[in-house]
């Protein structure tokens, strides 16, 4: 589903894609956001909670806690950072990302599911917040009406590269994964 807002500039209307929302595959534990052209690089370690870079940067592995099933995701381009609840999710990691084309994209590493795409004003350097809540294990995950596990993708255009960071980790999921030292997958 597209959400569309309506600009108005010099007496045109212009159209600007604010949000991507759907049911995304996750496979191995996990799901890729960046480029549409990705590559893994498994020598890659956990980085940032939930995210582990991709062999060549164009992106990230969001780890899940679904192995294989259906998540919950939200694609939003923010003009500026905003703040995000500390109680609407149980796990935030922030990183940098460099996208080829003014596209974001969601996608099963596995093929389970549709792809999800977000237009961006522009290619480039941009800062990608994931936030995650109802990271548990969980058999409804292959209910596609029923999947708890959500992922709120925030996207915004950035002037400096910065490292992967972990802002907030409080699911039992995500506890587990850094005491252990795995990398999604």
């Amino acid at each position: 589903m597209h959400i569309l807002a309506t600009s108005s500039m010099s007496g045109l209307s212009e159209e600007k894609q604010v949000n991507v929302s759907g049911i995304l595959g996750s496979c191995f534990h996990s799901f890729w956001i960046g480029d549409e052209d990705w590559e893994y690089d498994e020598r890659a370690s956990l980085q940032a909670g939930m995210l582990t870079l991709g062999g060549n940067g164009s992106g990230y592995l969001v780890d899940t806690a679904a192995h294989t099933g259906y998540v919950r995701i939200i694609l939003e381009h923010l003009e500026d950072p905003a703040a995000v609840s500390a109680d609407d999710w149980d796990d935030v990691s922030l990183a940098t990302l460099v996208l080829s084309t003014n596209r974001l994209y969601a996608a099963s590493i596995g093929g389970l599911g549709q792809a999800l795409e977000l237009h961006l004003p522009n290619a480039g350097l941009h800062t990608v917040r994931v936030s995650g809540k109802n990271r548990v294990e969980d058999e409804r995950s292959f209910d596609e009406t029923a999947a708890a596990e959500t992922y709120l993708i925030q996207i915004w255009s950035t002037s400096r590269a910065m490292q992967p960071q972990s802002i907030r980790l409080t699911s039992d999921w995500g506890q587990e994964q850094m005491m252990h030292g795995e990398s999604a997958g």
